[in-house]
């Protein structure tokens, strides 16, 4: 990432739990947010931010992981559509990434969140239960 000048950081809470997940399909999610983080800071350089801890969502034990980047942000008008299949705002993305990334935390019973800032940065907040 040094091409990029894309500085990487990362805050994991002691003593996780383990899950239980299909490890492809959990690769696969991460390979997808952390290119969409790639490419939204673009040649201008910033920082990815990876974080895990254990936290309770709907009164269910889960781990959150956060993946945080200084990018360019997603406009409100976007946000909707993110992670429906084909949509893309990129002018060579296919628009499969995100609407993957959604299936397979649905798969896992978990859910997914996106706080963003057009101009500020992007943060998806996955919980996964263990």
């Amino acid at each position: 990432m040094e091409k990029n000048r894309i500085t990487c950081q990362s805050e994991f809470e002691p003593d996780l739990p383990e899950l239980f997940v299909n490890k492809n399909q959990i690769m696969e999610m991460f390979l997808n947010l952390i290119i969409n983080a790639i490419d939204a800071i673009g040649s201008e350089g910033g920082t990815i931010r990876l974080r895990a801890l254990k936290q309770d969502h709907d009164n269910r034990p889960m781990i959150r992981i956060e993946i945080a980047d200084t990018g360019c942000g997603i406009s409100e008008k976007d946000k909707g559509s993110i992670f429906d299949r084909y949509y893309t705002t990129k002018e060579t993305g296919t628009g499969l990434g995100l609407s993957v990334v959604e299936r397979i935390i649905s798969a896992h019973s978990g859910k997914i969140e996106v706080q963003s800032r057009v101009g500020e940065g992007t943060t998806f907040i996955l919980h996964l239960p263990y």
